[in-house]
């Protein structure tokens, strides 16, 4: 039960623009209740709130974790694009062109 009140949390957080609270309390999920089903979503969102909160250096790992446990989530083609903004605004050239790439081959609509 802790997990799904760490999430709705977090959610409420992010919807009340309080990105950076909304990102550590997703990032707690896993401590909080390791075999929670909400782990995959846990790290999509965490990925978010870091990058609403412009944070690139936390948001590329956990969208990279994310896509790692689950790479068929409906947030994929988003974390993809949202990695590849990191990357490219980081200067990370060669990277961002390749995460681009994984996502125009994968979700091409």
């Amino acid at each position: 039960m802790d997990d799904y009140i760490r999430l709705w949390t977090g959610e409420a957080l992010l919807n009340l623009g309080n990105a950076k609270q909304a990102a550590e309390m997703f990032e707690g999920i896993p401590q909080a209740v390791p075999d929670s089903y909400l782990l995959t979503k846990a790290a999509y969102r965490a990925g978010e709130a870091w990058y609403q909160a412009s944070s690139c250096l936390e948001a590329t790992a956990w969208f990279a974790k994310a896509v790692e446990l689950n790479d068929k989530e409906l947030g994929t083609p988003r974390a993809l694009l949202r990695r590849s903004a990191c990357q490219l605004r980081d200067n990370n050239i060669r990277e961002g062109r390749e995460t681009l790439m994984q996502l125009w081959v994968r979700f091409a609509l």
